[in-house]
């Protein structure tokens, strides 16, 4: 039986800086390059938990210029504008999130 780990593309040791909210924190090290929301708490459930302000996490790696993409959307895979996420909502209701999770494989699958 055949796993991710044999098919995907492998991240290596990460030179990292000292920044709070910076790539190499979101990048995953040593394992498969795979982005995803669950990234921005280092794919930690506890981190995720533990976080008082999930919205001020997010929009910690949000980057303001137009034009780039920033870390926060390489991580939901689409705008910030488009996943439902606001920083300053004007009403408390349920809302609906959306992201894609983004796979990088070593090799393009023919099939």
């Amino acid at each position: 039986k055949e796993t991710l780990l044999q098919h995907c593309y492998q991240i290596e040791g990460i030179k990292r800086k000292d920044s709070k909210a910076s790539v190499e924190r979101v990048l995953p090290e040593y394992s498969c390059l795979l982005l995803s929301p669950a990234n921005l708490w280092q794919q930690n459930l506890q981190s995720f938990s533990l976080d008082a302000n999930i919205v001020n996490t997010v929009f910690n790696y949000q980057n303001l210029q137009k034009g780039k993409v920033s870390i926060a959307e390489m991580a939901f895979g689409m705008h910030l504008r488009d996943t439902g996420i606001k920083r300053y909502p004007l009403r408390a209701r349920p809302r609906v999130l959306q992201y894609a999770v983004t796979i990088f494989y070593r090799h393009a699958d023919q099939r």
